[in-house]
């Protein structure tokens, strides 16, 4: 199993996805173990300095789900409808994770079962 997790620092979730520092990829062995890598966030418009959609012409999530391929799910404190929906067509399911929260805590809730599954996305507004 394989889970992107958005994060501002590597350690506590992003409460916008398109806006994170980071994403921490967690690849899950069968065994349980862990093994943690953390990816810059060069591949979202939010995350190259771009706070707006109409006036930086195209918005598309191609890149950031390529980038995500093979992942299970991603985990941030929310995101957008267009990032939501891209996810969904690649088979990438989208769980609410508290801002602020550790990356561990996220995960652990996640493999429980208790995060909120975001279908439709939300950004709180951002957009």
């Amino acid at each position: 199993m394989k889970v992107a997790i958005a994060s501002g620092d590597g350690s506590n979730v992003s409460g916008h996805f398109g806006r994170s520092g980071c994403f921490v990829l967690v690849d899950i062995a069968p065994t349980g173990e862990q093994t943690k890598t953390i990816l810059p966030n060069e591949f979202t418009r939010h995350g190259q300095g771009a706070c707006g959609h109409k006036q930086h012409g195209d918005h598309s999530h191609k890149q950031i789900v390529d980038v995500l391929a093979g992942c299970d799910a991603v985990l941030c404190g929310g995101l957008g409808r267009r990032a939501a929906a891209a996810f969904e067509i690649a088979g990438i399911h989208a769980y609410r994770a508290p801002a602020g929260i550790t990356v561990d805590d996220a995960l652990k809730r996640y493999r429980q079962g208790t995060l909120e599954p975001l279908p439709n996305g939300t950004c709180d507004g951002q957009h």
